[in-house]
């Protein structure tokens, strides 16, 4: 017997007619219309009504739709698996990370292992929002295992970001369409598909993520990632820079380009006697100041600032094709990590202006001093 003959036979057995079936489950007559002539069927939540229904007057229910989710079980924990697999890759193009994929595939099993709460009973709305928040948070750290507690909060939040857009979309064709196959519950979607579909929608998948990924990477700071070279006084710094458009700094008498670098960088380049002068910690110490020091003012979200800052000697932009350095370039401490460990310094646009110019420039006061 199918599932719209069982429906038919509870009501006529009940001696009631759709529109009073419907009241008394809590529906629409649309609904109950929708059911016996098999162009939908109720979520779990709506199933539990019916079968309290029917044990209430003694009636026999054993919905054809429960016995088929039973059987199904691999389908779904796989199909969340895949989903799960393109929430956690959406999130990590939103905040530009690179986590390797069997961080990804293990975080995925596990939001597959979860989805088998589509089987509990209906879950209070505060637990099941408590429980889904753990679970995100679970997921994060196994597929970015992130290492800073501000890394942390901008994945979770992008993942949180991706899954709510999902499951407003999953709940949004369940409650407009009603899909036949469809069941959605506990915030765990099911899809009775065949596997050939499964698997070109697997592929269909992949290749949007991809060409979404390339699309977000035009203009994505990996594009903009360069190995550098930061030296003073003897010591050197290999680590790598992004280009910033929005870092403007420069000196307001000399017009010289200011670079903005993380503490641990800093801290290897600039003298011992100045280092707790430019970190804040303490004042100048009397006949430190070599003539490097420089206060650069800059604005912030919370109004104008003074940075504290040390001309160093050069640094070297290392491109795909080419390296070139600048000299007698402004080095200012960044008081937060910029990233998750992927740059550690900021290069500004007159950094590159002057890696365009610099050559000229300097031949042309060659060529005036001759004169």
């Amino acid at each position: 017997m199918s599932f719209s003959e069982d429906i038919k036979r509870i009501r006529r057995k009940a001696f009631m007619t759709q529109e009073d079936f419907a009241k008394e489950i809590g529906v629409s007559f649309a609904t109950v219309n929708r059911w016996e002539t098999g162009k939908a069927k109720p979520n779990l939540k709506t199933m539990k009504l019916i079968d309290e229904y029917c044990k209430k007057n003694s009636i026999d229910f054993l919905p054809c739709g429960v016995i088929k989710t039973k059987i199904y079980v691999d389908v779904l924990v796989v199909i969340n698996i895949f989903i799960n697999y393109f929430l956690l890759s959406a999130a990590s193009l939103i905040v530009r990370l690179k986590p390797k994929r069997i961080r990804l595939a293990a975080g995925a099993f596990t939001g597959g292992a979860y989805s088998l709460v589509i089987f509990l009973p209906n879950i209070p709305n505060i637990l099941s929002v408590f429980m889904n928040f753990c679970m995100s948070v679970l997921l994060v750290l196994i597929a970015f295992a992130p290492k800073k507690i501000t890394v942390f909060i901008k994945e979770f939040a992008a993942f949180f970001a991706v899954n709510f857009i999902f499951a407003g979309l999953m709940l949004a064709v369940w409650l407009v369409f009603k899909p036949s196959g469809m069941v959605y519950n506990n915030a765990a979607v099911y899809f009775d598909i065949d596997v050939k579909l499964l698997v070109l929608s697997t592929v269909v998948c992949y290749v949007v993520l991809t060409l979404f990924s390339k699309l977000l990477k035009r203009n994505s700071p990996d594009d903009k990632l360069f190995d550098v070279k930061l030296c003073n006084k003897g010591a050197a710094v290999f680590t790598k820079a992004l280009f910033d458009t929005g870092n403007l700094l420069s000196d307001g008498f000399s017009d010289t380009p200011v670079i903005i670098a993380e503490r641990s960088v800093v801290k290897k380049l600039v003298p011992e006697g100045i280092f707790p002068f430019i970190d804040g910690e303490a004042a100048l110490p009397i006949n430190a100041d070599d003539g490097s020091i420089r206060l650069i003012p800059a604005g912030t979200v919370g109004g104008e600032s003074i940075l504290r800052a040390v001309l160093i000697d050069s640094v070297t932009v290392i491109g795909k094709k080419e390296a070139r350095e600048v000299k007698n370039v402004i080095l200012a401490e960044s008081k937060t990590p910029f990233s998750s460990g992927d740059y550690s310094v900021l290069l500004g646009p007159k950094i590159f202006e002057i890696r365009e110019g610099h050559q000229k420039n300097e031949r042309a006061k060659k060529t005036a001093g001759k004169d």
